[in-house]
């Protein structure tokens, strides 16, 4: 394969993973089929084909790509100002962030990674932290995140913060 041949693909393949996310955010995974996928790709379903086996691996797929972009989002970012880089990534990822916790067929996987994510960063870059210290402030996080999306409110570093500062536990 070409270099053009393998960019093609590539480009090919996030037409595909877009096209899905924004059906994602209009419906549930289980009333998509791949001929709406396809539909609003504009690809064919032999296209289609070559690179997924079926919605569930297209939905696996979107959900490794994210949740390697969050991780590497947190690792290239020594910045000890957690808050500013956590609630920027979401914002700049959050209609990708809606549609996949959206699906219930990988929700609660999904946030289970991102928490554990945020959990080695707070185990690495916080002096006190401990194990259960972390779980817990992770597990907040990701709960208040949620919530916050579900009611349609912008994420901002202050909302962070109040929720940290604001038990006594996570502090």
């Amino acid at each position: 394969m070409t270099v053009i041949q393998a960019n093609a693909s590539l480009r090919t393949k996030k037409i595909i993973m877009l096209s899905f996310l924004n059906l994602l955010t209009k419906n549930s995974i289980n009333k998509i089929s791949v001929n709406e996928i396809i539909k609003t790709a504009g690809v064919s379903k032999a296209t289609f084909y070559k690179y997924y086996t079926d919605k569930y691996s297209l939905l696996a797929e979107c959900f490794n790509r994210y949740c390697h972009h969050f991780e590497e989002t947190l690792l290239e970012n020594k910045s000890p100002d957690f808050v500013s880089i956590f609630t920027d990534f979401l914002n700049e990822e959050r209609g990708t962030y809606n549609a996949l916790s959206k699906a219930k067929y990988e929700s609660s996987e999904f946030s289970e990674k991102l928490k554990n994510e945020l959990k080695k960063y707070f185990l690495i870059h916080e002096e006190k932290e401990t194990d259960i210290s972390s779980d817990l402030k992770a597990s907040t996080i990701i709960w208040s995140v949620n919530y916050l999306y579900s009611q349609n409110i912008i994420l901002c570093n202050k909302d962070i913060l109040n929720v940290l500062n604001s038990n006594p536990i996570l502090k």
